[in-house]
This record gives C-alpha cells, structure tokens and sequence, in this order.
C-alpha cells in the first residue's frame, strides 16, 4: 500500500510536467508570426574624418583629400582643461579655412566619455565673448592637445535626440572619440528604427544602414590605442 502511494506522488508532478510542455508547444504552434512593418532602418555612424591641416601666417586651412558629405563641418580644438570649442565652418572647394574672425560657437564639458554639459556663446557685431578660434586652435597644436573636425554639431544641434521616439531609453548618446571629435553612438538593441535620427542629421553624422552593415562597418571610436591627429603640413 505504501508502495503504490508513493508511486502515484511521483506520477502526478511528472504529468502536470508533461502537460505545461505541450500546452506550450500548442500555444507557440498556433501564434500569429510578427508582421510588424517598421519605418525605417538602423542608423550608420559616420567615421572620423582626418583631414591635412596647413598652418599659415594668419589662417590655419583644413584639406579633405576625399570628399564630404555635407556642405558644411565643425571644427573643433581642446584646452588644458580638456574641454573642446567648436565652430562651423563651411567646406569650399575641399578645405576649410580659421581666420582670426573666426569665433567658438559652443564649450562642451566630459564626464569620461560622455558630453556632461555645454555652454553656447552669443555673438554680439559677429563676435562672441571668448578666445578667437585661430588662437584656439594654435594653442593646441603648440600643447599637444587635440583638434580636429567632426560631422556631429551637438550640443549646437540636438535634432536626432529631439526626433527619436523612445530617447528616454537612452538609445542616443553622445560620446567623445578617441580623436577628440563628438559622435553619436547607438544602443541597437532598444533602436526602433524609425529612421528619424538620419532624416533630420544636418551633417551627416548618421546614415541609412541596414544592421549587419552597420554592425560591420561602425568605427571601433573607444578602443583606439593611440590618439589620431589631423596631418600637419608646415
């Protein structure tokens, strides 16, 4: 007797097992498949453009040896406090020129990699109350420290982060590079595609991409070992 009590306490749970799998292979066999139609496509990031860069007496010249996709581009150069200030500049014929009427548009803190906060500067006659840019840029090639372009305008522009429906995820962050240039990165995982961050990009900071190009493709920025610079031409 005890033998055969025992024997249908171990039988029950072994049925009821039993049953939960095949309640669950029923359910998934009968599911309606996903005909979610998406808007658009995942976002590409851009990689860093290193252009020539030809200092003169008054004016320091930025040549890109390939084309641009944008008409216009920032500029960008770092204090002793590694805080970066960015103009933008238009792009004429391949090259961009910092004279001395030239001014920052914006300051932009870090926090590790991360843009912390930012500080834009009014122009008051075409001038704002800071450094010119062409000192700003001498000072840091005479210090070591970075300066560059870059085809990200944040914290000027904050359209991608204005547009994209689920930011509060996180989805868009802006980072520092290694090169010292601001770009946007993506966490695909909570992207939904909807493909408003490359319609609104000014600059062309982002692009049209489908995911294993983008995954293939998306510039290793963070695990650079060593810093890029623009090429210096005396």
């Amino acid at each position: 007797m005890l033998r055969l009590f025992r024997s249908q306490t171990l039988f029950a749970p072994a049925m009821l097992f039993l049953g939960l799998l095949l309640t669950g292979f029923i359910l998934q066999l009968f599911q309606k498949p996903d005909l979610t139609v998406y808007e658009g496509t995942y976002p590409g990031i851009r990689a860093p453009i290193e252009p020539e860069v030809v200092f003169e007496d008054d004016a320091v010249t930025l040549i890109f040896d390939t084309p641009v996709s944008t008409t216009q581009i920032v500029v960008f150069a770092y204090d002793d406090q590694g805080r970066q200030y960015g103009t933008l500049k238009t792009i004429r014929d391949g090259a961009v020129r910092i004279t001395g009427d030239d001014y920052p548009e914006y300051l932009a803190f870090f926090k590790g990699p991360a843009v912390e906060g930012y500080k834009i500067f009014r122009r008051v006659n075409g001038k704002a109350d800071v450094t010119n840019f062409l000192t700003l840029i001498r000072t840091a090639r005479a210090n070591g420290l970075r300066f560059g372009v870059q085809q990200c305008m944040y914290p000027v522009c904050t359209r991608c982060l204005e547009v994209c429906p689920v930011i509060s995820k996180g989805v868009i962050q802006m980072n520092q590079a290694k090169n010292g240039a601001i770009v946007p990165s993506v966490i695909y995982g909570n992207c939904p595609r909807s493909g408003k961050c490359f319609t609104v990009c000014t600059l062309g900071a982002f692009y049209k991409a489908d995911l294993r190009h983008t995954l293939a493709n998306l510039p290793d920025l963070y695990q650079l070992e060593t810093v890029i610079q623009p090429r210096v031409i005396q």
